[in-house]
């Protein structure tokens, strides 16, 4: 999903060094040019920082002699820029940038070697991404102008005693209309109100984004789709509806994966079909009261998806279905919630029997020798600094730093989601709403904030 704070009303500020060779027809000269640009994209709001990065141009020229002094000079330039910026002091990114540069400058001799030169200039942009925290390009573009108008001033100088038709060039650039007239995101809060297939409001599950920037609502009764405009909503009876969708997760295939009550479902955007997952355990004084239940579905750095469910962990590579559990060192059937760390090692949260982690051959218990070994966890995550964060019930939450367990009592129910912003802020969703933890506190969030 493409994030942006306010980036308001950008500009384009570039430093251009170039040189140019060029051969001469009476009044015309044409020639190539090409150099190093230090460009920087600076925004209106204030709460960002921004730096120049270096980037290059590369185009050609004509210069039409107007007299002995005077010139003008039309360029056609590829150019690459953007800028590293930096948000309240807390969030990093990057912008690269490239467009096709239409420069038309009057130059001034001031002497034989010596010139200075000043016009105005076309910008039309080809391409704008964004990396934040040095994540994946996205493409930001949408938010952006095609073509902008902005000037240029500089100065030359002829070093034809080195080579033929040498010139070298120095200048500076600016756009005179901004770059976007509105906010690229903003602190609007947006409110949808879905409804069951029986009209009834619903409780969402899951929400993730395809590639194609769609985003996917999975709530008990059935799934949303939202492509920007319009809601496309899929009620099918005998698989969400009677099922319940409890988790989701769409794989690099654009294959959706739904787990239920009662088991796997892949939807390709035409038809649901049923992946069998053998059958697990019932312990009703655990709160597992479904044998096929999918709690957690994702898909690993390999492209293999994991499933957890009331019979163990599971693994499909495309071919086999492969089994962990409590043959295989971990310690439980119960299988709450799966993720993959930065490191390729996979942590298992479990109802009745605490934390593991499995590094591909053998599982270590977390939580062994602890005051809270033995106990039931929730959903895990891991934060940017690499610290693996849980929650267990009646016991508040925890962040595990690979060496040291550190407690942050919660009184304000579980929770069966946990998220973190690009602020770096975690957020906590359950039956009881949006919590966001603010140092050692949790402050619940509703639609009215605070933001």
């Amino acid at each position: 999903m493409t994030f942006s704070f306010n980036k308001t009303k950008s500009l384009i500020l570039v430093l251009i060094l170039s040189f140019t060779i060029s051969f001469q027809a009476q009044e015309f000269e044409f020639g190539a040019k090409a150099g190093v640009n230090l460009a920087n994209i600076s925004f209106s709001n204030s709460d960002y920082s921004t730096k120049p990065i270096i980037g290059f141009h590369i185009g050609a020229f004509g210069t039409y002699s107007i007299d002995e002094k005077l010139a003008i000079q039309p360029e056609l330039l590829f150019t690459t820029g953007g800028n590293k910026w930096t948000f309240d002091g807390n969030l990093d990114g990057k912008i690269t940038s490239s467009y096709i540069s239409i420069p038309v400058l009057f130059q001034y001799k001031v002497s034989d070697a010596f010139y200075v030169e000043a016009g105005p200039q076309y910008n039309f942009l080809l391409s704008i991404k964004q990396s934040i925290e040095d994540g994946d390009n996205e493409d930001i573009k949408e938010f952006y102008k095609t073509g902008t108008i902005g000037i240029g001033i500089g100065i030359g100088y002829d070093l034809e005693t080195v080579a033929p038709g040498l010139k070298a060039n120095l200048r500076y650039s600016t756009d005179l209309s901004k770059m976007n007239d509105e906010e690229v995101g903003g602190n609007d809060l947006v409110y949808y109100d879905l409804k069951a297939s029986n009209g009834q409001g619903i409780v969402v599950h899951v929400i993730l984004e395809d590639k194609n920037g769609h985003i996917w609502i999975g709530y008990g009764g059935g799934i949303a789709k939202y492509d920007g405009t319009y809601f496309t909503n899929y009620y099918e009876k005998n698989i969400l509806v009677n099922s319940g969708l409890w988790s989701m997760a769409m794989d690099r295939n654009g294959l959706l994966w739904i787990g239920t009550i009662y088991g796997v479902y892949t939807f390709d955007g035409n038809a649901f079909q049923p992946f069998e997952i053998p059958e697990g355990k019932v312990d009703t004084g655990k709160g597992i009261s479904a044998s096929k239940m999918i709690h957690c579905i994702i898909e690993d750095s390999k492209g293999h998806m994991w499933f957890a469910t009331n019979g163990g962990a599971y693994r499909y590579d495309g071919n086999i279905l492969t089994i962990f559990s409590e043959k295989e060192g971990l310690n439980s059937y119960f299988v709450n919630s799966i993720i993959e760390d930065k490191n390729g090692q996979y942590w298992f949260s479990t109802a009745d029997n605490g934390l593991f982690r499995f590094d591909g051959t053998s599982f270590t218990n977390i939580l062994k020798n602890t005051e809270i070994e033995g106990k039931g966890v929730g959903d895990i995550i891991e934060d940017r600094n690499g610290n693996i964060w849980f929650e267990l019930k009646n016991f508040g939450v925890y962040s595990y730093d690979g060496k040291t367990l550190t407690n942050y009592p919660k009184e304000e129910g579980m929770s069966f989601e946990i998220y973190e912003d690009l602020l770096g802020r975690l957020w906590f969703v359950g039956f009881k709403g949006a919590y966001r933890m603010d140092g050692n506190s949790f402050v619940n969030v509703n639609r009215n904030g605070p933001w």
